[in-house]
């Protein structure tokens, strides 16, 4: 019996919620990215991370966000095969200053903390509103880029049945984030910067 409970409780924790994706920018494959450039530029990320939501401001999650943001843009320079990352901003072709925003509402973390309080009976709901803003500098070239998306999450007892369909939130997520850093990258391949 405490086996059949358990295994309930970690069901109904991990697995009662539903999302939708915006698709405010183009989905880019990573075929799409790949560049056949013999002479890589040295680009150095000066990337930082802030977020609206009140619960998420202690230092440490902050700090610990924005190294996994930096690590996601720098997977995705590397993949692409555009660019050597550098860490010193001297030794750089390309200097990219900027940051993910987080711009949900507190509301919906709230609603989702009573929603998890009550075992997933009583529905939350929130718009996760993420934004990358980036200046981006090439010898004298100066380029300004700004890119939103964002997805609609829902969870409730029943979207239990949605879950094997739907799959995992915090994945979905994650790779809603990494196209925004590949439309990043993409708008400075087409703006020359990146050859």
């Amino acid at each position: 019996m405490k086996k059949i409970i358990c295994s309930f409780v970690l069901l109904v924790f991990l697995s009662n919620c539903i999302f939708v994706k915006k698709n405010n920018v183009p989905a880019i494959h990573d075929d799409r990215l790949k560049t056949s450039s013999t002479k890589k530029s040295k680009i150095f990320l000066d990337w930082n991370y802030s977020t609206n939501i009140s619960l998420n401001q202690n230092q440490d999650a902050i700090e610990k966000t924005k190294y996994i943001h930096n690590k996601l843009f720098s997977d995705v320079i590397n993949e692409s095969g555009c660019c050597d990352i550098v860490y010193k901003r001297d030794e750089a072709d390309i200097i990219v200053n900027g940051g993910f925003y987080d711009e949900s509402s507190n509301a919906g973390i709230y609603f989702a903390y009573l929603t998890g309080f009550s075992l997933y009976t009583i529905p939350s709901w929130i718009n996760i509103n993420m934004k990358v803003k980036a200046n981006v500098k090439k010898g004298n070239v100066t380029k300004e880029y700004v890119l939103k998306d964002s997805m609609f999450m829902a969870q409730w007892l029943p979207f239990i049945l949605a879950m094997p369909f739907n799959g995992n939130p915090i994945k979905k997520e994650t790779e809603v984030n990494k196209n925004l850093y590949k439309n990043l990258l993409i708008g400075m391949e087409n703006d020359k910067i990146i050859k």
